[in-house]
């Protein structure tokens, strides 16, 4: 869907990228045919109210006839992570190796 962009959907859809990218990791293009279709589909998967109020004007300036409600129509919790799980080190062990001989080391250089 193209449409031309008013100052004010411009200035929504720079917020709205910022916040999208936060969230899902995904880059939104202004020159994209398919820009608002990415927000609308997104908006429906996010948890974040600011980018759903926001996303909501976005797309009502746009020209399509929808409300909160309909955004709530079929969408599904986001099965998104903030963070993966630290790795746990302590379960796994190396073997210790004993050093013999110490090599002392100045300013790169291995001193005796």
């Amino acid at each position: 869907m193209t449409v031309q962009y008013t100052k004010q959907m411009i200035d929504l859809l720079q917020v709205l990228r910022r916040r999208i990218k936060a969230e899902f990791d995904i880059n939104i293009r202004f020159s994209s045919d398919d820009t608002i279709d990415e927000i609308h589909r997104l908006v429906r998967q996010t948890r974040d109210s600011t980018t759903r109020t926001k996303a909501l004007q976005f797309l009502q300036l746009a020209g399509l006839n929808i409300t909160e409600r309909d955004l709530d129509k079929g969408s599904e919790p986001t099965t998104h992570t903030g963070r993966p799980e630290p790795f746990n080190n302590s379960e796994t062990t190396l073997p210790a190796h004993t050093i013999t001989t110490k090599t002392r080391i100045y300013r790169g250089r291995v001193v005796a």
